[in-house]
């Protein structure tokens, strides 16, 4: 990774200052960083909260972070010093390196006042504290994933770990960006999502590391300072969220109108009505993206595809990468899931090395052979091309019969009336029954007998809802991943 920046030959762009980091400047700002750090008593293997908003300082302090042999915790820029404090005594954090807070807001928690990191660049201001000892976290030997990169996740149990993922696996995802998307020194990226997130970490910083490209960022999604940047850069690739394509494509106008501007789209599935506004605005195909944290980039809906079938993002997401493999293993002669419907495993040279756990590192998840499960539920069509039916877990037993939500959406969304849907489980008498959650496009009528007319000619008994209910909004993450436990159980 530190030759990656070493050689490193393009450049940053802070769209909320206007500030250009030339590759000299930034070569100035993390070797200076690095050395600041080193001497605040940063050593090998000691952790560290990075909790750095998008920008130059981001990919800066990672290298100085890394160059020590520390280990970054990538946080949220947004995160609040109760999250962070607590992450830090649940995962042995030494030090905080964060750009978004007050000294007086993070003085209560750290042990002693943190201080300005003060390197004389406009662009590389934050504050550097240390944390109280934390005797629950036993220490590691200087050895132990010192100077490697870890991405908490909930990983397919739902408990917060940390995904250790080492230099060759961060730049192994990048060669698959380049290989599968087709990045190189002459382009410009947008990042818009959090380079905190393993999405805009592989898919903007490394793959800008490794290609020499250009990166244009803002702290925060703000649709008026895309739409500034499309006017004043020629950006090329913009990896986004659904929700964040929604909130551009609405009275977007011609501002999108970029043929050439090449548009991922991950973090949760995207509609195909979604899809298909955005490209009609655009002129260009958006390509879904599918990842994990634990493995880095997946698949990715191949251009010719999308550009011939504007229809093709219902669930599906595309072609494994260069250098990765999927499997579909439907593991259960259960006669009740849907032919194909089977578990995604995953092996690829992007993959973890394993999650960090206060003995060492945890590789239990990881299969003989290099295969990791996912926790996703997806099946092959006759193109070849994978598509997702859901999480594991979000799986509905209805008196044992198995109800992929995914499908259900997906036949209630067909509905004209039906901007957006999500089906979960309710609990009743001991028993789950299939809840749709439904948000009514505007100026449509819709009432549940409508509802339940089109799922009895679409769906078989146990899989059409048991409940519906009205909403004016999903609750979702600011990714646009619904937030099932929070709909009501009504």
């Amino acid at each position: 990774m530190l030759s990656a920046v070493t050689d490193f030959r393009g450049s940053w762009v802070d769209l909320d200052t206007g500030t250009t980091v030339s590759r000299d400047d930034f070569a100035r700002g993390w070797s200076a960083l690095s050395q600041l750090l080193r001497s605040q008593g940063l050593s090998p293997a000691d952790r560290v909260l990075l909790c750095v908003a998008n920008g130059p300082l981001f990919p800066a302090a990672l290298a100085a972070i890394v160059d020590n042999g520390g280990s970054p915790i990538l946080m949220h820029g947004e995160s609040p010093p109760a999250e962070l404090e607590r992450m830090a005594r649940r995962h042995g954090a030494r030090f905080l390196l964060a750009d978004g807070h007050r000294r007086d807001e993070l003085q209560s928690t750290l042990s002693g006042t943190p201080f300005e990191l003060g390197v004389d660049l406009p662009w590389a201001t934050g504050l550097w504290g240390r944390w109280p000892e934390n005797t629950d976290w036993q220490p590691l030997t200087p050895e132990a994933l010192a100077g490697v990169p870890l991405h908490p996740t909930s990983g397919t149990t739902g408990e917060p770990r940390l995904a250790a993922r080492p230099a060759a696996c961060a730049l192994a995802e990048a060669d698959h960006y380049q290989r599968a998307v087709g990045v190189d020194a002459s382009d410009v990226i947008l990042a818009l999502t959090p380079m905190s997130h393993a999405y805009a970490y592989g898919g903007c910083v490394m793959t800008a590391l490794r290609s020499h490209a250009r990166v244009l960022s803002m702290k925060k999604f703000r649709p008026k300072v895309v739409f500034r940047a499309l006017e004043e850069y020629r950006i090329t690739l913009m990896p986004a969220v659904p929700v964040m394509l929604e909130m551009l494509a609405f009275g977007a106008g011609d501002r999108l109108r970029r043929p050439e501007l090449r548009v991922l789209s991950a973090g949760t599935l995207l509609p195909s009505r979604t899809a298909q506004h955005f490209q009609e605005l655009s002129g260009g195909p958006v390509r879904v993206l599918y990842g994990t944290t634990e493995t880095g980039a997946i698949s990715v809906i191949p251009a010719n595809d999308v550009a011939t079938d504007p229809g093709l993002h219902a669930g599906h997401v595309g072609l494994p990468m260069p250098e990765v493999a999927v499997q579909v293993r439907c593991e259960t002669a259960d006669a009740s899931w849907d032919r194909g419907v089977g578990r995604v495993f995953v092996r690829s040279t992007s993959m973890m090395a394993g999650y960090a756990t206060p003995k060492g590192l945890d590789t239990s998840a990881i299969e003989p052979g290099g295969w990791f499960a996912t926790g996703d539920l997806g099946v092959y069509d006759g193109r070849g091309l994978l598509s997702l039916k859901g999480r594991e877990t979000d799986v509905i037993n209805v008196f044992g019969m198995k109800v992929v939500p995914a499908e259900v959406e997906e036949v209630i969304r067909a509905l004209p009336s039906v901007l957006e849907v999500a089906v979960y489980a309710r609990v009743k008498a001991d028993s789950q029954h299939v809840c749709a959650a439904i948000v009514p496009a505007p100026g449509f009528l819709l009432d549940r007998a409508a509802v339940r007319a089109h799922c009895q000619e679409q769906l078989i008994y146990y899989k059409r809802p048991d409940s519906i209910v009205f909403m004016d909004a999903l609750p979702k993450t600011p990714s646009g991943k619904v937030l099932r436990h929070q709909l009501p159980q009504v």
